[in-house]
């Protein structure tokens, strides 16, 4: 693998890609009518990802929350109308619906009085 990126604020399309341990040139080799230079552009933020762009990205990097980064950050009907999702992993998810519930069988009894 090439020389770990050590600047600061990299873009999503950029984390992903390293988050997957992929260079751009390996990247590229993953996705169809993607260069490395177009997926720099895309990191450094000279250019803006097609929707096709976006999909070869999710699949290569292996990350469908591309897909809703860029509706909901990136395209102005998913800015107003889709939520960002966040993703998190299993064990978080059921420990909040385990303190969700807790709460509420604590909160239970006050609402039947």
């Amino acid at each position: 693998m090439g020389k770990q990126s050590i600047r600061e604020n990299k873009t999503i399309y950029q984390l992903c890609r390293e988050a997957a341990g992929l260079t751009r040139a390996e990247a590229s080799e993953k996705m169809n009518a993607v260069s490395a230079s177009k997926i720099e552009k895309f990191e450094y933020e000279t250019q803006e990802p097609t929707l096709y762009d976006i999909l070869q990205m999710a699949d290569a990097y292996k990350r469908p929350d591309l897909c809703n980064y860029y509706c909901s950050h990136k395209c102005e009907i998913g800015y107003r109308y889709v939520p960002e999702v966040e993703v998190t992993n299993l064990s978080n998810i059921i420990l909040e619906t385990i303190a969700s519930v807790n709460y509420s069988v604590t909160e239970l009894p006050e609402h039947l009085n």
